[in-house]
């Protein structure tokens, strides 16, 4: 028998995003939700009267690939891992079709056309755009060129030999390329403009109604419709919520177009209704909550730079055995590390003179 589920990965301080996402599917479906906590929710909450399955770092994550913690950033991290999760689930329960969607999406109704496309296709995808912007607005082209074909918010998977090439094959590339905008990617995102062309069954979905964002608000009319709206006259399906603000929940166009003067009112309206129910989620005490591979084992903050310090010596082969997070003596300072590895040139030997002269 057929079984499918959802699945997303946060952060702990995300926890509010999570809540109402399980909330908002369980409208329309008895699909449950997996959620990938990468550090530690039962540090600060009950996980028991939760609305959703949670899954733990060490269920997905095999020990050797644990450098990830440390030489990723948070935002990195949750989506390097999404392969990893959803390889696990098909792997590992009874569910045959999985859809994930990240924390911010915000769903207005049922994803059933979604798990009927994965009865023919072994990955499905949301592409950024349906249709070439206003002559106007051609910079959201341009972006999509650099970071990517498709929203990484949204991949669809069902179980099948060429799938679960496809998750071994992204799992092995986000292991250690999964940057954001470092080393030529974009976390997961320029990878999936490859997966169809390496894989057999890829689509694209191109239901208007699917990812709708500040990235293709100039092509998606929308409309009231009961409790919940339409785009380009279907059912707005899922909104994502990307750069949206909670202390500035009315516009989340970034200042990009949009199909119709009148969608300035629903945008807006969209924005307060999420500000809304992540608040009663418990937002506010959420996202104080520190994130767990942010410090030391001694509370020092751990820098970007150190991070891709540590990546640079796993990458050479020069690193210490033992966790970094036990050892905050084997840097020697952002200051330093900033200095030697991402200030250009002419700034370095500033920092080299003002430095030697202390």
């Amino acid at each position: 028998m057929k079984s499918s589920a959802f699945a997303t990965v946060v952060t702990r301080d995300h926890l509010a995003q999570a809540r109402v996402l399980a909330e908002r599917l369980r409208r329309f479906h008895e699909e449950p939700l997996c959620v990938l906590c990468v550090d530690d929710l039962a540090a600060c909450a009950d996980v028991a009267g939760l609305p959703f399955r949670v899954v733990s770092l060490d269920e997905v994550l095999p020990p050797e690939h644990r450098g990830m913690t440390f030489f990723y950033t948070a935002f990195e991290l949750c989506n390097a891992l999404k392969p990893w999760l959803l390889r696990w689930i098909l792997a590992t329960t009874s569910h045959d079709r999985c859809i994930y969607l990240d924390a911010d999406v915000f769903p207005f109704g049922s994803l059933a056309a979604a798990f009927a496309e994965l009865e023919f296709a072994s990955v499905l995808l949301t592409p950024h755009a349906l249709s070439p912007p206003p002559t106007a607005a051609t910079e959201l082209e341009t972006l999509n060129l650099r970071y990517g074909v498709y929203n990484g918010g949204f991949l669809g998977v069902r179980a099948c030999t060429e799938s679960m090439r496809f998750l071994d094959w992204q799992a092995a590339r986000l292991a250690t390329l999964g940057f954001r905008g470092w080393r030529d990617v974009y976390v997961d995102q320029l990878w999936l403009n490859l997966a169809p062309v390496y894989f057999e069954g890829v689509k694209g979905w191109r239901h208007p109604g699917a990812n709708v964002a500040n990235w293709n608000f100039y092509e998606r009319a929308l409309a009231r419709s009961g409790d919940g709206y339409t785009a380009n006259g279907q059912p707005l399906l899922f909104a994502h919520m990307s750069n949206w603000r909670y202390e500035s929940p009315d516009d989340w166009t970034l200042g990009r177009p949009l199909a119709s003067p009148a969608d300035v009112a629903i945008v807006a309206e969209i924005g307060r209704r999420y500000r809304d129910e992540i608040a009663a989620a418990g937002h506010e005490e959420c996202r104080r909550w520190p994130y767990g591979f942010g410090t030391f084992a001694n509370g020092r903050p751990v820098t970007l730079p150190m991070r891709r310090e540590w990546y640079e010596r796993l990458l050479a082969g020069s690193a210490p055995a033992g966790s970094p997070f036990d050892h905050p003596e084997w840097f020697r300072g952002p200051r330093y590390v900033e200095w030697k590895r991402y200030v250009p040139l002419p700034v370095k030997r500033f920092l080299h003179k003002s430095i030697t002269s202390t």
